[in-house]
């Protein structure tokens, strides 16, 4: 069976808005395995866009083998319109045994 726990938080102070997500999840079909994991972040408005932030951790812990993956991240979203905005990302992510990693992403968004 598997279970899973999630809590979500969001708070908007008009001039920041911040968020938090918790989550747990317990696999017993496979190695009896548990994760972990949370998220922190904010969006701060800054004219016709948002500057946003983004901390996050994940625990995995197996019987024969623990594992930790945490990203970070910073972004920019521009508003064109009401339903389209563009966005830059750039993100850093560090993986248990593995060397760490940057990336940077971007696109166009058309909200239907």
């Amino acid at each position: 069976p598997l279970r899973i726990d999630l809590a979500r938080l969001q708070r908007d102070f008009q001039f920041l808005r911040v968020y938090g997500q918790i989550g747990r999840i317990k696999n017993e079909a496979t190695e009896d395995s548990r994760t972990t994991s949370y998220q922190l972040g904010a969006a701060l408005p800054f004219g016709n866009s948002l500057i946003l932030a983004a901390y996050g951790r994940q625990h995995v812990s197996a019987p024969t083998k623990a594992t930790t993956n945490q990203i970070a991240s910073l972004g920019y979203d521009y508003f064109l319109s009401k339903r389209t905005d563009i966005y830059i990302a750039a993100l850093y992510e560090k993986m248990s045994f593995v060397s760490s990693g940057n990336s940077i992403a971007g696109g166009v968004r058309v909200k239907f």
